[in-house]
């Protein structure tokens, strides 16, 4: 629905620059070309912008996290797909022919149900290298809900041991470790074989 949604925001903008063009008389005839050039440039930049309005969760509600999965995922959902839940949201990693390449999805619920969150809405929060480069960890934010979620990557594929100062259940996945860190990191640290480290409150 997102890529429509910019398709859409891109040929409007087009089409409307082209009628103001078209019947201005305020516009020389030999400066409609960079007119038209302008338009262009202008309608590329919107409908770039529009991948980060959450259109989808404006549109469409759930009744069930399952159900916004099926309706709204690019794929059909498998037993090789991961789901991690939350209070009012869930991060969502869908599998991908590459194996070092995941589709990352999040979705939150409100009153009314669940939704599906836009580019806006999910956020990485930081990201940086472990382990003397064997490892690698990224943190991400669902502004919705505000509620972390911690991915940790496996570089060296020999295997982690994950324990953090929240005692969260870290699900390994493809050489990845993903955790729900819930809504506050004061004073978080994580252990990964034994060493420490610690993330400050963002």
């Amino acid at each position: 629905m997102g890529i429509l949604f910019q398709i859409a925001v891109l040929l409007i903008t087009l089409l409307i620059g082209a009628l103001i063009i078209r019947n201005s008389k305020v516009i020389p005839t030999h400066k409609k070309r960079k007119a038209a050039l302008f338009v262009a440039g202008l309608a590329i930049i919107l409908g770039l912008l529009a991948g980060y309005v959450p259109i989808e969760s404006y549109l469409y509600t759930f009744p069930s996290l399952k159900t916004a999965l099926e309706q709204t995922a690019s794929t059909n959902l498998s037993d090789e797909d991961l789901v991690v839940e939350g209070e009012g949201s869930a991060m969502v990693f869908l599998a991908s022919e590459d194996p070092n390449s995941l589709e990352l999805g999040v979705y939150y619920k409100d009153d009314s149900g669940w939704k599906m969150a836009g580019v806006a809405d999910s956020t990485l929060k930081e990201q940086g290298i472990l382990l003397e480069g064997h490892a690698t960890y990224s943190l991400y934010y669902c502004s919705q809900t505000s509620e972390y979620y911690l991915l940790i990557t496996d570089l060296s594929e020999k295997g982690l041991e994950i324990k953090d100062s929240l005692q969260s259940n870290f699900v390994e996945y493809n050489n990845r470790y993903i955790a729900y860190l819930g809504h506050t990191l004061k004073e978080y640290s994580v252990t990964i074989n034994g060493v420490s480290f610690s993330i400050p409150e963002l």
